[in-house]
């Protein structure tokens, strides 16, 4: 009768962890689809960032005053306060990619949580701690959602800055040309 009653108990214990694994199945695919697609989107936002830092960079090292050219003070002052304004916004964007870049580091941090959550599923063997691990890993996609938003809106900010400022500029040097 004994051995019976672990028998049993055991197979009741089997099939609670099956359920149990059973009732993680969806929200761990729904979370891992998630996890993904934001992986995604987090990685274009990164190269158009690595670009925009690149393209940004090589129109700094454009602004330069023609050799011809003989400038006032007040013309120099000019000069120097748009190249100023124009390096505040390269600093901005080093910045928001110092920023970017740390997340990223969380990011494949929380990655490896969701690899052992997927392995610990297929295997069934999740344990007390999951649907925990599952909501924390979630807030990481929601948070990894937001900051993209702020990101881009401030990337965008960043590349409007530097292109009135490189208006500006061409607009002085043109002046200054008598064009």
């Amino acid at each position: 009768m004994r051995t019976l009653f672990v028998m049993s108990a055991f197979a009741l214990f089997i099939t609670s962890c099956a359920n149990h694994s059973d009732s993680f199945q969806e929200p761990i695919a729904s979370l891992t689809t998630e996890w993904e697609n934001t992986t995604t989107m987090v990685t274009d936002f990164v190269n158009s960032l690595q670009r925009t830092q690149q393209d940004l960079q090589n129109q700094f090292a454009e602004m330069t005053v023609p050799e011809e050219l003989t400038l006032s003070e007040d013309s120099k002052n000019q000069i120097a306060e748009l190249k100023d304004d124009y390096q505040e916004e390269l600093s901005s964007l080093t910045d928001l990619s110092g920023e970017v870049s740390s997340f990223i580091s969380t990011w494949q941090i929380e990655a490896e949580k969701l690899a052992d959550l997927k392995i610990n599923l297929s295997s069934g063997e999740l344990g007390a701690g999951t649907l925990a691990t599952v909501e924390a890993l979630q807030e990481t996609v929601e948070a990894g959602k937001a900051g993209l938003e702020s990101w881009k809106g401030e990337l965008v900010d960043i590349q409007a800055n530097t292109s009135e400022t490189l208006e500006e500029f061409e607009a002085v040097i043109a002046n200054l040309q008598g064009n």
